[in-house]
């Protein structure tokens, strides 16, 4: 659903692990033993970054009327 849309908006989504990889906006945690605490601020931190780009998603959205990425 999510490729149809940006299809709609007249770009290409993305089609490799490796690009996804490349624009995420969460990065891969380390390879390594990590402390429960840590695995917590980690996630915390993380669920922080996704919920600041969807706010900034939807408002970009508003204010260009564009109603159906908002859906």
């Amino acid at each position: 659903m999510i490729a149809e849309r940006i299809k709609m908006l007249e770009y290409y989504p993305l089609a490799s692990m490796r690009e996804y990889i490349k624009v995420a906006i969460v990065k891969e945690a380390p390879n390594e033993d990590i402390n429960p605490s840590t695995i917590a601020q980690i996630l915390i931190n993380d669920f922080e970054t996704i919920l600041k780009d969807i706010r900034e998603t939807a408002n970009l959205a508003e204010a260009n009327n564009d109603e159906y990425t908002l859906v």
